[in-house]
């Protein structure tokens, strides 16, 4: 807006307005040569002797941009009422003020007197220089400086055309046309900045006007912040602050080009406890060195962690925990833990065995009751290590041989293990314990298995079932119960397994673990168990196996299990995937769940070689023997395909309990001609000196016989030329189609052999029954001439499968399977 500051900023850079004539030439502000004074910026109306109503001002409201500063009326005072207006001219002699004038509201016309209220004017009457001839119309007149300007043609003036302004502009205001500065019609684009802190502004009257602004600006000096307009000038800021809180640097500030941030040398420190030697270089603080974090426990992994510092990790590798009483030492949460603990037993009851860490294993010899195994002693006792008994009168086998004594059937005892259908048993007495494998059946996939069973008894007459020992598929040398997992991430504990339900559970791993390091290297098969509740025809993917190398972070192998591949609901089948691993590598089993259907996952298991193997189908009629802190069981292997129809496998245990197949499985197989060229199996073991002796059955599609390998290592056993050395009876002896299952036992020199037979075949509706046989070298057999032993079955199994067993009373039986699958014995009495 145009006000009185402006003109002063005007007066002050550019004096007069050009092209304006003022008719005074007196200083501004001063009197003139009449004595009249007047004043800055003032409308001077000139009345002259006339009174207002004889004029025709022009109405000047609505002049745009325009502010009238003092409006001062000269004249002789002649009244104006005529025109209408409330005020009269004042009287010059008087001093009189005009009234104030608002050019928003008010308007300049004929008669009318105002003046502006930011200053008083006195009213003069010498003036007379300026009052017009009589009869002629005063003309407005604006003054811009100390001077009065005429019209027409200058800026203010009334116009009817461009041609009529000095400026060749004429404005329309809301009555009138008046000259205008250039700058009106080209806005603020025609009017140039002076300088920074000032801004152009157009004033119709006196064109581009520079203008102080506010608001930042720059002084020219880099070191300074928040410069800002004050008075039309720039005025400094703030000193800027140079910290680029690095220590490697040194900070300043240059005028031209401000903050300056110089590498400098020297120790600092780069905030990493993983390096050491910290220096500035190149303006960054650098470790020359790494700190290290051994912590010298070879239960974790040592490492620094980049602004963390040293973690120590908890590792699961083999250690020794410095104890010669733990085996299988493995690092657990940091600590060498052993894995298990040595066995001491010499399997002689009269010593106490122990174990020291520093040394191992003690055997002390003690003075507790014992049982010297013959049946004619009494009052056994130990003495140096040696049990002895007092000699006393018995039955014993020999009285057997001699007719002397017989096998009476135990009417008062029995069944045995019938809950669990125990049966063609292998016993082994450990001095407190009797340890009995069975054969334990089950279907899977459809199709019959049979596996070795565990049962123990104190007595030899309550059996409590430990479930199954050794399964089939292969020589699982480890095996794992997927309950045990800690790892699951979906699903629950089921009966049987781990189970994962499409009502509870969302699709994820079933099973992780168990981290293990004891697959050795080289071709391996793990073997999955599982079960499905509805195996319908579609080809969903159900679960996804696979090996994890938890060690190398990558999967061995890996498969898809869809719905199909289930053979039946709520039955066992095993999935095999081969795989490589390294030695001493931590394994993980995974079962990966698609949430299709309920999926029971029951066990894994690995075995050393790759799938199919002699077992698939078959791992039972076990032979047990323990010779040292050594299990060993041999067993009847049989595939699923006809390329195994039927060989022996080797098995070994330190605890009895957890068994590992041999990798050189099986270490006897069938001929393809001869005596055993359709299959071989039902093996027991016996072992004199160094030498191994395996008795087992062979079978040419007609008859079964026995026959034995022997040896010192029983991988590597030889069949012995005069097999098989005990052959079938005559036609239609008791035994003429079967000589088979069998157990030994020792009395003084000889050796008495328990087996059963059969008539001819077919076997289900042959008789059964069992026989003996003695022998002094284990090898030239001699049956009893009064055979069989025990009452034969009319038709069908029964009276067969029969096992020694010596009770702690020092009784000999024969625990043998009843028509019925039922357990049973008969015990040496004398007749």
């Amino acid at each position: 807006m145009f006000n009185r500051v402006w003109l002063v900023v005007l007066l002050v850079f550019g004096g007069i307005a050009p092209g304006c004539d003022d008719h005074n030439s007196t200083a501004a502000g001063d009197p003139d040569t009449n004595g009249t004074h007047v004043p800055f910026f003032d409308v001077v109306i000139d009345l002259g002797s006339h009174t207002s109503d004889s004029f025709g001002f022009s109405d000047v409201t609505g002049f745009p941009g325009t502010d009238i500063s003092d409006v001062t009326v000269v004249g002789n005072g002649s009244d104006a009422d005529t025109a209408g207006v409330s005020e009269t001219l004042p009287d010059s002699a008087t001093g009189e003020e005009l009234p104030d004038w608002n050019p928003f509201s008010d308007s300049l016309d004929d008669g009318s007197l105002f003046v502006d209220g930011a200053s008083d004017v006195e009213v003069t009457s010498d003036v007379e220089d300026e009052v017009p001839d009589a009869g002629e119309t005063p003309t407005d007149v604006i003054v811009v400086s100390d001077g009065v300007f005429e019209c027409p043609g200058g800026l203010g003036c009334v116009c009817s055309a461009d041609k009529d302004c000095l400026s060749n502009v004429c404005f329309q205001t809301n009555t009138d046309s008046i000259c205008v500065h250039p700058c009106v019609l080209g806005g603020m684009s025609t009017c140039a900045v002076v300088e920074e802190c000032l801004t152009a502004e157009c004033d119709p009257l006196l064109g581009c006007l520079a203008v102080p602004t506010s608001g930042a600006c720059s002084d020219g000096n880099a070191c300074t912040t928040g410069d800002s307009c004050k008075n039309g000038q720039c005025r400094s800021g703030v000193a800027v602050v140079c910290l680029d809180g690095n220590l490697c640097t040194s900070d300043s500030c240059d005028p031209q080009t401000g903050c300056q941030f110089l590498p400098q040398t020297g120790p600092c420190d780069d905030f990493d406890p993983c390096t050491t030697q910290d220096q500035c270089q190149n303006g960054s603080c650098v470790g020359n060195g790494l700190f290290e974090c051994e912590d010298n426990n070879s239960c974790t992994d040592d490492l620094c962690v980049k602004l963390v510092g040293c973690q120590h990790l908890p590792n699961k590798k083999p250690c020794d925990d410095g104890s010669l009483c733990s085996i299988n030492d493995i690092c657990i949460e940091g600590s060498c833990a052993g894995g298990g603990a040595v066995i001491c037993n010499d399997n002689n009851p009269c010593t106490s065995d122990a174990c020291v860490a520093q040394t191992g294993c003690v055997y002390s010899p003690n003075a507790l009751s014992c049982n010297d195994n013959d049946a004619c002693t009494g009052n056994d006792v130990c003495s140096g290590g040696v049990c002895a008994g007092t000699k006393k009168l018995c039955v014993t086998l020999a009285d057997l041989w001699n007719d002397t004594a017989k096998l009476q059937e135990d009417k008062t005892q029995g069944p045995f293990g019938g809950s669990f259908a125990m049966h063609f048993i292998s016993p082994w007495w450990d001095g407190t314990t009797y340890w009995t494998y069975y054969i334990a059946n089950y279907v899977a996939a459809g199709i019959g298995r049979s596996a070795t069973g565990l049962a123990t008894s104190p007595n030899g007459v309550n059996f409590t079932n430990k479930g199954i020992a050794m399964d089939i598929g292969g020589a699982w040398q480890w095996e794992y119960d997927a309950k045990k997992d800690l790892a699951h991430v979906i699903g629950k504990a089921g009966v049987n397994g781990w189970e994962a339900s499409t009502a509870t559970d969302p699709p994820g791993h079933m099973s992780y673990g168990p981290y293990t390091l004891m697959i050795p290297s080289g071709p391996n098969t793990a073997s999955f168990v599982l079960q499905i509740d509805n195996n319908s025809a579609d080809t969903k993917k159900v679960v996804t196996l696979d090996v994890f190398d938890a060690t190398d972070q990558q999967i061995l192998a890996s498969r898809d299990v869809f719905r199909n591949e289930f053979s039946g609901v709520f039955s066992d089948q095993i999935f095999n995937l081969n795989f490589n691993p390294q030695a001493n590598h931590s394994l993980e089993f995974r079962v990966y769940w698609h949430d299709i259907a309920w999926i029971l996952h029951k066990t894994v298991a690995v075995s050393q070689g790759q799938s199919p193997f002699f077992d698939d189908r078959l791992a039972s009629f076990p032979g047990v023997w323990k010779e040292g802190n050594t299990w060993y069981l041999v067993y009847e292997g049989a595939g699923l395909s006809s390329s195994w129809p039927g060989d022996i496998g080797l098995a070994t245990s330190t605890d009895g309990v957890t068994w590992i197949k041999s990798a050189a499985n099986p270490i006897l197989k069938h001929q393809t001609t001869g005596w055993e060229k359709v299959n071989i199996g039902t093996p027991s073991l016996w072992k004199k000196g160094s030498t191994w002796y395996l008795f087992y059955h062979g079978f040419d599609g007609k008859d079964v016989q026995i026959g034995v390998a022997t040896g010192t290592d029983l991988k590597t056993l030889v069949r012995h030329p005069q097999n098989p050395i005990i052959k079938t009876g005559v036609a239609g002896s008791w035994d003429s189609g079967t000589v088979g299952w069998r157990s030994i036992i020792a009395e003084g020199n000889d050796y008495y052999m328990v087996f059963e037979g059969s008539t001819d075949p077919p076997y289900d509706v042959a008789k059964w029954s069992s026989g003996i046989a003695r022998s002094t070298d284990l090898l030239n057999w001699t049956k009893w001439s009064k055979n069989p032993v025990l009452v034969p079955t009319t038709q069908g199994f029964g009276q067969d499968g029969p096992s020694w067993l010596k009770t702690p009373d020092q009784k000999i039986h024969v625990y043998f399977r009843k028509p019925g699958n039922q357990t049973h014995r008969a015990t040496l009495t004398a007749k």
